[in-house]
């Protein structure tokens, strides 16, 4: 059997009487990645953006505290599974749309509101043939969070998904 048998029974289950957590909960175990999410605390600022007398209320893109983000962080380990749109445009919201081909699909507890997950960054680290990381944690990879939509069925969050776009490194 494919490994990805789940991602169509979560297509599948929508109004029906099913644990949709524990379903989605079990497809990324089966087909998710470690990643690293840097999670912005969106009560503390930067101090880099007090320091900036060229643009005010911007983050210093070379700042090594806040990473560009404009708050400080915490970087966590998360388990995700990483989509592609074909290139289409893609619903992301009422009255927002998202031309974005990648998104990423990660667990209901990740983030607690999406001004927290717009504000935040998915790094990708390079793993063996495997899939497990290689020692370092060495970032190939970087994605600004652009829109993020939870996934709400009888009113329990089930997964956010996250739609992205690469930046360099």
């Amino acid at each position: 059997m494919s490994k990805y048998k789940n991602i169509s029974r979560l297509s599948n289950i929508a109004g029906q009487n099913i644990d949709t957590r524990s379903v989605f909960d079990e497809t990324l175990a089966e087909i998710g990645y470690l990643h690293i999410v840097r999670k912005a605390d969106l009560t503390k600022r930067c101090s880099c953006i007090a320091l900036r007398t060229d643009r005010h209320n911007e983050p210093d893109p070379e700042c090594k505290i806040c990473y560009d983000l404009g708050y400080l962080s915490i970087d966590n380990e998360i388990l995700a599974f990483k989509s592609y749109q074909g290139g289409k445009e893609q619903a992301a919201s009422p009255q927002r749309m998202r031309a974005s081909e990648q998104a990423f699909f990660v667990r209901y507890n990740v983030f607690d509101d999406d001004k927290t997950a717009e504000y935040s960054r998915i790094l990708e680290l390079k793993t063996d043939g495997n899939g497990n990381i290689l020692p370092g944690n060495i970032v190939i990879k970087e994605y600004n969070i652009v829109d993020a939509i939870p996934w709400i069925e009888k009113g329990i969050r089930i997964y956010w998904k996250l739609f992205v776009v690469s930046k360099d490194i």
